[in-house]
């Protein structure tokens, strides 16, 4: 009898050990991608509505938090016609609508970093790809320039 027991005592240790690693052999460091979402986007003028030929450029990087609901983003310019005066994360709501979310840090220098908090409803339209940023300054009200987020390339 002890040494059924015993026998009976080994195998359950064997078979802890061996769900352990399957549990962590499960857990891959890529599981961050499945609410993690990268953006990248290259600012100019001819993506400004209305275009225009201004010299200017800038980037955006960004990361999505999908269990936060946070964006991260960083933002930089270079050669606008002034400081900017509004900088926006836009697309079309897909009912008509307009989202317009608002960086509301304050602009000096040539770039800017923050996070924003997004909307449950507005995360469809900003999972597929469908935002871009805006940068207006005083001489253009409605944009100086302006690029698509897109997926990074690999």
């Amino acid at each position: 009898m002890n040494k059924v027991k015993q026998r009976a005592g080994i195998l359950m240790y064997a078979l802890i050990v061996l769900m352990t690693f399957v549990s962590f052999g499960s857990c891959k460091k890529d599981d961050i991608e499945d609410y993690i979402f990268s953006y990248v986007a290259a600012l100019d003028g001819t993506q400004a509505m209305p275009s225009n030929s201004v010299t200017g450029t800038g980037t955006c990087n960004a990361t999505y938090d999908s269990i936060k609901n946070q964006l991260a983003y960083t933002i930089t310019w270079d050669g606008l016609t002034g400081t900017p005066s509004i900088i926006n994360f836009q697309a079309p709501d897909g009912n008509g609508g307009f989202i317009n979310m608002p960086v509301t840090n304050s602009f000096s220098g040539n770039g800017v970093s923050g996070y924003l908090t997004i909307d449950q409803q507005y995360e469809a339209s900003l999972l597929s790809y469908g935002w871009y940023v805006n940068v207006s300054t005083s001489t253009y009200g409605d944009g100086e320039i302006r690029g698509a987020l897109l997926k990074p390339q690999k």
